[in-house]
C-alpha cells in the first residue's frame, strides 16, 4: 500500500482507518499518562512538563505554556499539588505572587513518563508508519 510521497490522494476508507489508528495511539498515550502520572490531562502534562525543564515558574509563566486562564491554571496548579507532583510557595521579593515547582516525586514521575513514552513510541513504530502508510506518506 506503500505509495510516493504525493503521489495520490487517501481514499475515504484509508483516512477512516487512518483516523481509527490515531485515536488507538492516541488513547495507548493517554494510558501510559494516566498509568505513570496518574493524568490524562494534557494541561496538567503541559504544566509538569515545563516545570521540569525549568524551575519555579509563575502563573503567568504557565498561562502562556498551557494558555489557560488565571483560574484555571491555579485548578491545575491546586490538582498537581494535591498529587503531590508540585508545590507552591511565595515569591521572594513580591509575596503577592506564588511560585510553582515541582516536588521530588513530580520530577521523579516525570523522568518515568519520559522513560515510558520513549519506550512505547520505539514499540508502536509499525502502527506510526502504518498510519503513515494510509495517508500516503511512506515513501517504498
Amino acid at each position: 500500500m506503500a505509495t510516493a510521497q504525493g503521489s495520490s490522494a487517501p481514499g475515504e476508507q484509508e483516512l477512516a482507518v487512518a483516523w481509527l489508528l490515531l485515536a488507538r495511539y492516541s488513547g495507548m498515550i493517554n494510558e501510559i499518562m494516566e498509568r505513570v502520572v496518574a493524568t490524562g490531562s494534557n494541561y496538567d502534562i503541559a504544566v509538569l512538563s515545563h516545570l521540569y525543564r525549568h524551575s519555579e515558574q509563575r502563573p503567568h509563566q504557565l498561562m502562556a505554556v498551557t494558555g489557560l486562564s488565571r483560574p484555571s491554571v491555579a485548578a491545575v496548579v491546586a490538582r498537581l499539588e494535591r498529587l503531590g507532583f508540585l508545590h507552591r510557595s511565595f515569591g521572594e521579593s513580591d509575596r503577592r505572587t506564588t511560585l510553582a515547582s515541582l516536588t521530588a516525586l513530580g520530577r521523579r514521575r516525570m523522568s518515568e513518563l519520559g522513560r515510558a513514552l520513549e519506550a512505547h513510541f520505539e514499540a508502536s513504530r509499525a502502527l506510526v508508519t502504518e498510519f503513515l502508510d494510509l495517508l500516503g506518506w511512506v515513501s517504498d
